[in-house]
Formats: structure tokens, sequence, C-alpha cells
């Protein structure tokens, strides 16, 4: 069975972020490149590693919490896709002291197991394309 870009397509091309990096899910680079969803990454631009949540939506079980993903100094998720214009990221230094959010967009409070983060939406507008979040300017 091949994946096209219908929702077969979208639901191939999300990746769960696990143990700090982002798989390569087949179907993803198709979307992003055949402009037929957003695809989101982070950055790391601080001289501190840090870990991150992504909140999207899933088009088959609606809005879904990935993460942590782990990043050095310098370093750029792989990324993932969505057919949705709204994400809300979280970010922290690893050893929990700094907190990095500095959304524009509005917030949201989102449980990720026992806790409650307060996460920063990024609108990245009505057309599909690459974004990259990143930390620490």
């Amino acid at each position: 069975m091949s994946r096209g870009f219908g929702l077969a397509g979208i639901v191939a091309g999300l990746i769960a972020v696990q143990s700090g990096a982002a798989s390569s899910a087949p179907g993803q680079a198709q979307l992003a490149q055949a402009g037929r969803a957003n695809a989101y990454s982070v950055a790391n631009k601080c001289t501190y590693p840090i870990r991150a949540l992504v909140h999207l939506v899933d088009p088959v079980r609606g809005w879904r919490t990935h993460g942590w993903v782990s990043l050095k100094p310098g370093e750029k998720s792989k990324g993932f896709a969505t057919r949705n214009r709204y994400v809300y990221f979280y970010a922290e230094s690893l050893d929990g002291t700094k907190v990095l959010n500095d959304s524009r967009d509005g917030q949201r409070n989102i449980r990720v197991g026992e806790k409650i983060y307060s996460m920063g939406r990024t609108n990245i507008g009505p057309r599909y394309r690459k974004y990259t979040k990143t930390f620490c300017r």
C-alpha cells in the first residue's frame, strides 16, 4: 500500500518525538515538499541544553503533545508534519531552572502527565510551509 497525501499520508507523516530526537517517518518529507502540510521543527540557540514539548493536531486523534525533544546548543530537531496552522511550544533548560516561553500569539495550559505547562501558541498563517521555532535567538 503506497502512502499518498490524503489522510493516510498525513498520519504517516506525523512523527512521535521520543528519546529527545525525532524519527524520520516515511511520507513526512514528501508532505512538506509537496506543500501539503506544515513542516515544524525546534532549534536551540541557547548556550545551554534544552528540552521542548510540541502540542499539535493529529488529523485522526485530535490535539496531541509530543516530546520531550532534547537539544544541545546549536541543534535543530528533525521535522514533523501537520496540516494545522497553530502549534503550541514549551521549552526549558534541562535542569528545569529556565523556562523559555516567548509566545506573542497566546498561551494554553496543557497537561502532560501530572504537570500542567503554559505553552506558547505559534500561528504560521494560512499557507503550508516550513517553520522552525527557535529558542534563545
